[in-house]
């Protein structure tokens, strides 16, 4: 997430993609969306002569959590998961990266 501000990057700023002003796209996708089992959020830029296609905007609420316990109390924690699957991404997530790469330029 540090390349966005040393690279002067819109932040995304609604659900779906949001055209910047540099011709690009950025948006924040759940990977829970894609079957990770905590929320984390990802932000995308996207850069390509056909636009991206649409990604799983939904965002369901995970079932783990990543990091430390949350300080609103016990009742607010979550499972923590292991550094390895937290840093994991989804194999469908992973796919539809591929994908998208493939597609800003024809490949597919």
């Amino acid at each position: 997430t540090k390349a966005w501000a040393a690279h002067g990057l819109a932040q995304p700023a609604a659900i779906g993609w949001q055209r910047t002003i540099d011709g690009g796209w950025v948006c924040e996708v759940w990977q829970s969306a894609y079957g990770h089992r905590a929320n984390k959020a990802t932000w995308l830029y996207y850069c390509g002569t056909n636009p991206p296609f649409e990604l799983r905007w939904e965002r369901p609420e995970g079932t783990h959590q990543i990091g430390f316990p949350d300080q609103r109390g016990k009742a607010a924690n979550k499972p923590s998961l292991g550094k390895r699957e937290a840093n994991a991404t989804p194999i469908e997530f992973r796919d539809e990266l591929l994908r998208l790469a493939m597609m800003a330029h024809n490949v597919l």
